[in-house]
């Protein structure tokens, strides 16, 4: 009985070690992922701009044509 009980205690403590690590990792990868959402999120902020001064562009362009 005594020994039973001893391994389903050691079980315990080698699960919590794993989770302790898996929680660091967790954290590792869940911080990455929101690097690479900040990323995204530049990258798109970027682009509209840079759609938004090909327009302003385009505009003036007309504004010529039109004076």
């Amino acid at each position: 009985m005594e020994n039973v009980n001893e391994s389903t205690v050691d079980g315990k403590k080698r699960r919590k070690r794993i989770s302790k690590m898996n929680s660091s990792a967790l954290l590792e990868v869940q911080r990455d992922i929101v690097e690479l959402q900040l990323a995204r999120l530049e990258l798109k902020r970027r682009r509209e701009w840079l759609r938004l001064q090909k327009q302003i562009h385009k505009r003036d362009g007309f504004k010529h044509y039109i004076v």
